[in-house]
């Protein structure tokens, strides 16, 4: 089982690596970096503002909880599975540390996942569609990118987005629960 998932992981990195070009690196540099802590911080931070001045503070929580909960539980994982990363003949990018799981995948599920539940909560119907696509699109995007930059596996990416899927439904909990709103409505 492990050496199907080394073979598939390996075949998908190579032939990324292959197919890259300078440009491509640029672009996918860029928006790796959606999902890294450079831009993570401080998107969470104004998000986290934004639900103060409005008086929702339960879900500035919540959204601290999802993100930096992703973050302590990717960086524990990672010194458990102690995976090392892609060859460095495969990097596009410097890169350093464990590869599993990606805390950039972690992170884009973790921070444009609640800020696609906080659409759905709290924006304007004509707002909902164009920017659960455009957060939805960031998050393929970034785990797409650290593939593309050959600096993770593929399942590094899936595992990434699961542990950031299980902190973003914790974050989702714990703004519900302490706006004190029911579940069933928000």
């Amino acid at each position: 089982m492990m050496n199907a998932l080394t073979s598939f992981d390996l075949n998908i990195i190579s032939a990324l690596a292959a197919t890259r070009t300078p440009v491509g690196v640029s672009v996918f540099s860029f928006i790796t970096d959606l999902g890294g802590a450079v831009l993570v911080i401080p998107i969470t931070l104004f998000v986290c503002a934004v639900f103060w001045y409005r008086k929702e503070l339960p879900y500035a929580i919540g959204l601290v909880a999802s993100v930096l909960g992703g973050e302590v539980a990717k960086n524990a994982i990672k010194e458990i599975v102690t995976r090392p990363r892609p060859p460095v003949a495969l990097h596009a990018v410097v890169e350093d540390g464990w590869s599993f799981p990606s805390g950039h995948a972690t992170a884009a599920v973790a921070l444009y996942g609640f800020l696609i539940y906080a659409t759905w909560k709290f924006a304007p119907a004509p707002w909902r569609m164009p920017l659960t696509l455009l957060f939805s699109a960031i998050i393929l995007l970034v785990g797409f990118s650290r593939m593309y930059l050959g600096v993770h596996y593929a399942s590094d990416v899936i595992g990434g987005f699961a542990v950031g899927a299980i902190f973003l439904w914790l974050g989702i909990l714990v703004g519900k629960r302490l706006s004190g709103r029911d579940s069933a409505r928000g």
